[in-house]
């Protein structure tokens, strides 16, 4: 496996001990390392694209 990351690797956790009715946790709870990592990914998007549209506007 390449670097699978532990948000992911709690993600497969989570989910095998869901499916395997070891935790009775609601699936977002059981879900919610994969939507912290798209949250942050999104974020992190956002901050370089506004980053970039300053830092383009301010050489105008």
């Amino acid at each position: 496996m390449k670097n699978i990351g532990i948000l992911n690797l709690l993600t497969l956790v989570f989910i095998l001990l869901k499916v395997l009715h070891v935790i009775t946790w609601s699936w977002f709870l059981v879900l919610l390392p994969t939507i912290i990592s798209f949250g942050l990914g999104i974020l992190f998007f956002v901050v370089i694209l506004i980053v970039s549209l300053v830092t383009y506007n301010g050489h105008e």
